[in-house]
């Protein structure tokens, strides 16, 4: 089972020499495979085999300077655990990435981002990059933040939080599209919020995240903004096995 990655970071202000003290603790299970490479910008890696060895901060204050700081982690057993404070200077930041980095500098797992080209994985995090870190003297701020991995042929992750117990599993719903090539775009809304609205053609078989637990799924095939067919789920695959009975057809054809 590939698990989610979990992060607990405390920001610290400090007045003695005006610096922030970034201080991590966390843990995440190496049940998982790694990433092992990342096309474009700041996008979800792919899981891979390899394990990470560092965890690496981008951030960007006022001023637009960008900020890249890295501390070692070491991975024992099940857990990672992340050594040395790094220090900032007190103020306003946008963090734009958090990201663990192999031993090759792959990433291997990152918080998602919400600005990201592609499937918007942000949707399963309570906290996407980038977002606003204010830093004070003498403050002290905790952030919890989830770092992932996307299987895209078997997606399975989950994970826990420190202190506040939160499990998201993920997985992967099938789908084919209608026959004769006018559907030309799928959505899935989970629970009332759109997850999943992306340009799709041909009639291979295509794949799509979503949150394993649920109300109520809807998944459209749409041509332009036309709807062609929808189908509906209030659980999908719940043994856990793709099969060709798991692929979802729309009960429609072209003219």
């Amino acid at each position: 089972m590939k698990k989610l990655v979990l992060l607990i970071i405390l920001l610290t202000g400090c007045t003695k020499d005006d610096v922030l003290n970034l201080k991590q603790e966390g843990y995440f299970t190496l049940d998982a495979s790694f990433l092992s490479s990342v096309a474009g910008k700041y996008e979800l890696p792919e899981c891979s085999s390899e394990e990470p060895i560092s965890i690496e901060y981008t951030l960007r204050d006022t001023g637009g300077l960008l900020w890249v700081k890295s501390s070692e982690v070491a991975v024992n057993e099940d857990n990672v655990n992340i050594f040395d404070p790094i220090t900032l200077p007190v103020g306003d930041y946008v963090v734009e990435d958090i990201a663990l980095v192999s031993e090759n500098g792959n990433i291997t797992h990152r918080v998602p981002n919400s600005e990201s080209i592609g499937f918007d994985f942000s949707v399963f995090s309570d906290i996407s990059t980038p977002f606003d870190a204010q830093i004070f003297p003498e403050t002290e701020t905790s952030v919890s933040v989830e770092l992932m991995c996307y299987s895209p042929a078997e997606l399975d992750l989950s994970g826990t939080f420190e202190g506040n117990t939160k499990v998201t599993d993920l997985t992967t719903l099938y789908f084919l599209l209608p026959e004769g090539g006018c559907a030309t775009r799928c959505t899935i809304v989970i629970d009332g919020k759109l997850t999943f609205d992306e340009d799709v053609t041909g009639e291979e078989i295509h794949g799509a995240p979503i949150v394993k637990e649920f109300e109520l799924l809807v998944i459209t095939a749409w041509s332009g903004d036309d709807e062609l067919a929808s189908v509906e789920f209030t659980e999908y695959n719940p043994d856990g096995t793709a099969t060709d009975e798991d692929v979802v057809q729309f009960d429609y054809q072209c003219l």
